[in-house]
């Protein structure tokens, strides 16, 4: 849904275009499942590197929490300004 809006806002012609030639539906999928393995592949990365896994949860669990949300949000936003909201070539 954030790639549609995106498109009706930022680019209304592209977005008329790509309903009337029904090419909206296999964009928006096609992101979509960009999207998500960039996503789980960023928190898979960002938790590797700082350390967030089993030994650390039993230890010190807040700061397994802490860490486990700063990585989805970290990919959260590196999703949305890398493939989201970008314009269409």
């Amino acid at each position: 849904m954030a790639r549609k809006n995106y498109l009706k806002e930022h680019e209304p012609g592209k977005y008329e275009y790509m309903m009337f030639t029904l090419e909206i539906l296999p964009h928006l999928e096609t992101v979509q499942t960009q999207a998500q393995e960039m996503y789980e592949t960023l928190i898979e990365q960002k938790c590797k590197a700082w350390g967030v896994n089993e030994e650390l949860k039993e230890k010190d669990w807040l700061k397994w929490v802490q860490l486990a949300n700063n990585a989805r949000d970290e990919a959260r936003q590196t999703v949305l300004s890398e493939l989201i909201l970008v314009p269409t070539t």
